[in-house]
C-alpha cells in the first residue's frame, strides 16, 4: 500500500473510533472538574464557560456557577500531572467566605480610620485544595495561597489599595 492509502486507513480508524464512544473510556476534564467540585463541597456546579486552555493542554479552567452562588462566577482549574494524579483547584471558598470577610476587614478598617467605606474584590485566584468546605474561616484566612484585594476610601477621598 502506498503511504497516502495508510494515512487515509489510519485517519477514518481514528475517525470511527471517537464517533462509536470509545473517547468515552476517558473522562473528558469538564467532567472531571465537576465531579472533583461536587465531591470536594457537596454541591451540583454548571459550566458556564471555559477559562482557557490549548487544545492537547494539561491544564483546563472553568466557570461554573452553583445554587448557593447562582450570580458569581466560580473559577475551576484542573490538572493532569505526569505521574496521572489530577489535581483540582478553585476559589469556591473566596466566595463562600465573602461575608464573614467583609466583615472581618470592616471591623478592622474600623479600628484604623474614623470615616471610611471598604471595598472587597473576590479575585480570580485559585486557592490549593487544601482548603476546602470543611475548612474554618481561620484557616482559609491563613491559607498562603488566599489572596485578598481591598479599597479603603477615607472621607478625603484618598485610595489606599492594599493586596493582602
Amino acid at each position: 500500500m502506498n503511504k497516502k492509502k495508510i494515512i487515509t486507513l489510519l485517519l477514518s480508524f481514528i475517525f470511527l473510533l471517537e464517533i462509536s464512544g470509545c473517547q468515552s473510556l476517558f473522562p473528558k476534564p469538564h467532567d472531571v472538574a465537576l465531579k472533583m467540585m461536587k465531591e470536594k463541597y457537596n454541591t451540583d456546579f454548571t459550566i458556564v464557560g471555559h477559562w482557557g486552555a490549548s487544545a492537547g493542554s494539561k491544564t483546563h479552567c472553568y466557570q461554573v456557577t452553583c445554587d448557593l452562588f447562582p450570580d458569581d462566577r466560580i473559577i475551576i482549574e484542573v490538572t493532569k500531572r505526569k505521574d496521572g494524579t489530577v489535581v483540582c483547584r478553585d476559589n469556591f471558598m473566596s466566595y463562600y467566605y465573602r461575608d464573614q470577610t467583609m466583615k472581618k476587614f470592616n471591623e478592622i478598617a474600623g479600628m484604623a480610620f474614623s470615616d471610611w467605606k471598604l471595598r472587597y474584590n473576590i479575585q480570580p485566584l485559585l486557592i490549593s485544595g487544601i482548603v476546602d468546605r470543611n475548612s474554618s474561616f481561620e484557616d482559609y484566612l491563613r491559607a498562603t495561597s488566599t489572596t485578598f484585594s481591598i479599597s479603603i476610601k477615607k472621607i478625603n477621598n484618598l485610595m489606599i489599595f492594599n493586596q493582602i
